[in-house]
This record gives C-alpha cells, structure tokens and sequence, in this order.
C-alpha cells in the first residue's frame, strides 16, 4: 500500500512538473486563504479568546457559509452578525467580538479599495476607452440617429 501511495505521489508530482511547483502552487492556492484565517485568529487571540489563532479559520468558515445561505438577503449587517457571535462562540467578549466584526469589515472594504486603486492604474487605457464610450453614448443620445458616428449605436430613449 505504501508504495502504491509513493507511485501515486510521483505521478502528481511528474504532471505538474517538479516538487518546487506543487510546492509554488500550493503556496498560491492556499496562501490567501492561510492569510484570511490568521487576519481573524491573531485579533481573537490577542483579545484572549480560547479558540486563539486557530479560530480564525473557524471564523472564516463561519462568515463564508453564513453569506453563501441560499435565499437569505446578505449584506453588511449579516456579516457583522456572523462575525460577532462566531468570535463569542469561540470566546471573544461581547466587545472584542463587535469590535472584530467592526475592523475587519473596514480592512476588507479598504483592500477592495486598494486592489480597485492598483487594477485602474495597470488598466489605465481601457478606463479612458470606457470613459470616452461613456461620452460618446451620451453625446449620441442627444444627437438624431442619423449624425452618429460610425460603429455608435444610439441608447434606447425611454419615454418620459
């Protein structure tokens, strides 16, 4: 059986070309996510939770599986409510709990902010043609059908 086990090891490994690959895959499948849960553990270890570092990706699982319910309206005031009762069940006071809730919801909303910050800047070329279509839309709106430029098509007029 071991050597089955060792075979079977090999063969991945030789798909996906060397040990340092899986290795590098590894690290970028996984990463984000090791991040995640010790960006929630290290807040309820330091706030004396038992749970400590661990509870993280506890909490993690938590929040996800709570906002992926099907037909329940998630939003904002769901993740809150899942990130403060998953960090009291795992034994963060009712204020470390709120305030853990409260700053985590501000760093992702500001990672979001930053990573939308850095994706404008690389694409700066398809913003400004999203930008100069944006303006050629609205200049044809006002103009009749037959002054548009070549490959502009009018927006639908709504009544009113």
């Amino acid at each position: 059986k071991i050597a089955g086990v060792l075979a079977s090891i090999r063969l991945g490994i030789s798909g996906v070309g060397s040990a340092k690959r899986l290795a590098l895959a590894f690290l970028v499948g996984y990463g984000p996510v090791l991040f995640t849960a010790l960006s929630y553990g290290l807040p309820l270890a330091k706030f004396g939770a038992e749970s400590g570092v661990v509870g993280g990706a506890v909490l993690v699982g938590i929040i996800t599986l709570g906002q992926f319910t099907p037909g329940l309206p998630v939003g904002m005031g769901v993740y809150y409510f899942l990130c403060a009762w998953g960090a009291r069940q795992l034994g963060a006071s009712e204020p470390d709990a709120a305030a853990l809730a409260a700053l985590t919801h501000t760093a992702n909303v500001i990672a979001n902010l930053i990573v939308g910050a850095v994706s404008m800047v690389v694409r700066r070329d398809a913003i400004k043609d999203l930008l100069t279509l944006r303006r050629l839309r609205r200049e044809a709106a006002a103009r009749p059908e037959s002054d548009l430029p070549p490959g502009v098509e009018a927006p639908a007029r709504t009544g009113g």
